[in-house]
């Protein structure tokens, strides 16, 4: 199957996925979200510093993130 994306599906694909608790860390250092601690316990994209990223560095990010779910 094929489908095309442009970067802004990129960035949807990239917000609809939490980085395993292994790489938290290196995309909170990136500064490409956050953990946001306490009564909820979530992790934030921060959609402006994705949309800055290229096509190919947010397919990274998905690809990564999805790979290590497994």
């Amino acid at each position: 199957m094929t489908i095309e994306l442009n970067k802004t599906d990129l960035v949807t694909l990239v917000c609809g996925i939490v980085p395993p608790y292994d790489i938290i860390n290196k995309y909170g250092k990136l500064n490409y979200g956050e953990w946001i601690g306490g009564f909820v316990d979530e992790w934030r994209w921060d959609i402006d510093a994705l949309e800055e990223l290229s096509e190919e560095e947010l397919y990274g990010i998905f690809q990564e993130c999805n790979s290590l779910r497994k």
